[in-house]
């Protein structure tokens, strides 16, 4: 178990307002865009938007739950990146993608990383796991000055 806080206190999610959350879904499958949009409660004040691009797993749990998550103790309040996580390596041993493997922690294909395993955690609303093929793209619409 293993993660990288992302951000730091420009994503943090302490004191944040319950998330605004939208799944867009494209003809042929696989292909979901999953975008999460918070206004951030501690300072510095702000919005945030986090768009997961290629989502191919995207899971919430509530706050009273999260003691059901695999890898539970990878949690901050905060966007993470969780390497050498449950889900990445069910993904990379059940796929049956030829060249795609788990290595060092990360799943690549052809020495490239090619899923990205993200957790979102909020006090008193949740936690959200995003398993994703591309580096999530981060917004700040608002920053407090």
């Amino acid at each position: 178990m293993a993660y990288k806080v992302l951000g730091g206190a420009e994503l943090s999610t302490g004191w944040a307002d319950n998330a605004r959350v939208e799944v867009l879904t494209y003809a042929g499958g696989n292909n979901s865009t999953v975008i999460i949009e918070y206004t951030r409660g501690a300072k510095p004040k702000g919005t945030v938007r986090l768009r997961f691009e290629q989502v191919m797993s995207f899971e919430w749990t509530g706050s009273d739950y999260e003691c059901l998550m695999p890898d539970s103790d990878d949690f901050e309040f905060g966007l993470i990146e969780v390497f050498d996580s449950q889900k990445l390596r069910t993904l990379a041993e059940k796929a049956r993608l030829p060249g795609v493997v788990l290595t060092d922690s990360k799943v690549e294909y052809q020495g490239r990383v090619v899923l990205h395993h993200y957790r979102l955690g909020f006090d008193d609303h949740g936690t959200y796991d995003l398993v994703c093929g591309r580096p999530v793209e981060i917004t700040h619409l608002y920053r407090e000055t």
